[in-house]
Formats: C-alpha cells, sequence, structure tokens
C-alpha cells in the first residue's frame, strides 16, 4: 500500500494590485452593509417612538418663553442620517482601501 504524502501550501507571495482590489471590493461591501444597517436601525427607532420621546425631552429642556426648543426628531430625519451614514462609508472606503 503506498503511502501518501501530504503536501503544505503557503501563499509565497501576494500581488499588491490584486489585494489593492480585493480590499477595495470588501470594503465596498462593508460601506453597503454599513448603510443598510443604519437605515434598518433607524427605521425600527422610528417605530418605536424613541425619536418622539427623546425629541419631547429635548425641545421641552431647550424651550424658553420667547419659542419652542430644538427640534430634535427633524435633526435625525432619515434622508440626514443616511446622507451623514454615506459620507462615513465613503470615507471609510478610502482609508481601507490605502491602508
Amino acid at each position: 500500500v503506498p503511502r501518501t504524502r501530504k503536501a503544505r501550501l503557503r501563499v509565497a507571495k501576494a500581488d499588491p494590485w490584486s489585494v489593492m482590489k480585493v480590499s477595495f471590493l470588501l470594503s465596498i461591501a462593508l460601506g453597503i452593509c454599513t448603510i443598510v444597517a443604519s437605515a434598518v436601525l433607524w427605521m425600527v427607532m422610528d417605530a418605536m417612538g424613541v425619536f418622539s420621546t427623546v425629541g419631547d425631552t429635548v425641545a421641552e429642556a431647550t424651550s424658553s418663553s420667547d419659542g419652542g426648543g430644538f427640534d430634535l426628531e427633524s435633526f435625525l430625519s432619515l434622508p440626514r442620517v443616511l446622507m451623514f451614514t454615506s459620507v462615513i462609508a465613503i470615507i471609510d472606503v478610502v482609508l481601507m482601501t490605502a491602508l
């Protein structure tokens, strides 16, 4: 009965351009996941009434006799949150690809 030899394979050399392409694709995927996760989290929190409850508390704490307080609900609207998340995701893609 012949014995089989076990081969141990190792990566001897990695092409920098291939590493950069894979890093870019993975960072794009992570950016898309970040945007989708923040949208889902915002929708869940909105459905639970978190923004209205906290917004009422902030408006009451910052209101004066002359006018209303800070409107947290309009400040944390979905388009604004997604815009901020997109900017962070783009910066993350650039940094993860470069580093």
